[in-house]
């Protein structure tokens, strides 16, 4: 493994834990900014089912941009979900979760295709199970940080959204 390639994966990493703790919390989350009824969380499984939509937009910024500025797009795509996420108006969260859904998106294509391009296809399997291993390790952070939102915060999201 060089240094290149763990790089890649921390970026990875910590970029999923994000977008995934939101997939996982985002009923938790919208039902405290007043989704009593579960209109947004029924609308937050569609965004995510619908994330194809987004692929020409991935196409794009990976093939005319490069993957310097499909990452940067990830980056930008995270902070800006994360700021969303702690306006506690419920009618806000619709922006959110689009721009989850395409920062996700994005972040997967982008991901996998550098991948490919990066490190070579004849260890390409091999390259996409350590990462997925890696990412299932530090996707296991969810759940204290669900607990600590729940206990510590008494429910309240915000400064784990933002600190990540």
């Amino acid at each position: 493994m060089t240094l290149e390639y763990i790089s890649f994966i921390a970026f990875f990493v910590v970029n999923v834990l994000s977008l995934q703790f939101y997939l996982g919390t985002a009923a938790l989350q919208l039902e405290q900014k007043g989704d009593h009824d579960r209109t947004y969380t029924d609308l937050a499984n569609v965004f995510s089912s619908v994330g194809i939509i987004v692929a020409p937009l991935a196409s794009y910024l990976i093939d005319s941009q490069g993957f310097g500025v499909t990452m940067l797009f990830v980056n930008v795509g995270g902070i800006t979900c994360a700021l969303l996420q702690a306006v506690p108006l419920l009618e806000v969260q619709l922006l959110t979760l689009t721009v989850w859904t395409v920062t996700r998106f994005v972040l997967y294509s982008g991901f996998f295709t550098m991948l490919g391009a990066l490190f070579g296809y004849s260890n390409f399997g091999t390259l996409t199970g350590m990462a997925s291993a890696a990412n299932g390790i530090v996707g296991l952070l969810q759940y204290p940080l669900t607990d600590l939102a729940l206990t510590t915060f008494e429910g309240d999201f915000t400064w784990i959204n933002i600190s990540q």
